[in-house]
């Protein structure tokens, strides 16, 4: 008998625990129902199918498609009950989150300004990032900002055309070699950025060294392995002497990676 009572309170606790979890279950899906209904009603619903895109310019890499697509996976909220879908917005994460959370998507955008109209339609006020420089990689070029993130494919446009151009020579290089590399070029275009023998800066990237041509034939190298900051003392020193800066086109390097000495030839 003591067993059978065993096996009969065992199952009751059986059953109990399950009308439990379905309970709990039902209570959570009733709470995020009457949540966002609580949230629209309080708070008009942003209607994202009507939702307006501007300041992308038309030589953007971004797609306004996808980038309307992107916008209402990360600001609306869909789940199902009992197979029936139920769209809302999400009110569990602020609009600042999910505005950071949709650049995240898109590194070409700098900047995203969300505004409502009075019907609730949103729209999207775009700023893409400013190109840095000009990378180019296996004969193809593409500008990028100051940490190397692709903006869009460079054709050439005459607005661009003074900016820093890197070219990647053959080695295998990772996203943290790339991030080092502009950061050497941003350093370096800081001091020479207004100097008028180094208008066009043209960079070849090494995987142990960094060499740049600016108007004259002359070529500066830096180590690439090496603190940067004493080879651009150097550089500064050796560029203030009026017979190497006037006579640039008659060297042929100046080599800045040895910390004691250059050597110019």
């Amino acid at each position: 008998m003591r067993k059978i009572y065993k096996k009969l309170a065992k199952k009751r606790r059986k059953r109990n625990n399950s009308r439990k979890l379905v309970f709990s279950i039902i209570g959570i899906l009733v709470f995020v129902v009457l949540g966002g209904i609580g949230v629209n009603y309080f708070n008009p619903r942003l209607n994202m199918n009507t939702m307006e895109i501007s300041g992308i310019s038309e030589k953007s890499s971004i797609n306004q498609e996808d980038l309307k697509k992107a916008a209402k996976e990360t600001f609306d909220f869909t789940y199902s009950i009992m197979g029936t879908k139920i769209e809302t917005e999400n009110f569990l994460t602020s609009n600042q989150k999910k505005v950071s959370s949709l650049m995240e998507r898109f590194p070409q955008i700098e900047d995203i300004k969300m505004k409502k109209d009075s019907n609730g339609n949103i729209i999207f006020e775009i700023k893409e990032k400013n190109p840095f420089a000009i990378w180019c990689e296996d004969e193809k070029c593409s500008l990028v900002d100051g940490k190397g993130i692709f903006i869009r494919d460079y054709n050439n446009e005459e607005e661009f055309k003074n900016l820093p151009k890197i070219e990647k020579k053959e080695w295998v290089i990772t996203p943290e070699d790339k991030t080092k590399v502009m950061e050497y070029v941003s350093k370096i275009n800081q001091i020479l950025g207004k100097n008028e023998y180094f208008k066009q800066q043209t960079y070849a990237s090494f995987s142990d060294k960094i060499t740049l041509k600016g108007d004259f034939s002359c070529i500066l190298i830096f180590d690439f392995n090496e603190d940067i900051s004493w080879q651009l003392e150097k550089m500064e020193a050796i560029l203030k002497m009026e017979e190497y800066i006037n006579n640039l086109s008659n060297f042929e390097y100046i080599d800045l990676r040895f910390k004691n000495q250059i050597i110019i030839k």
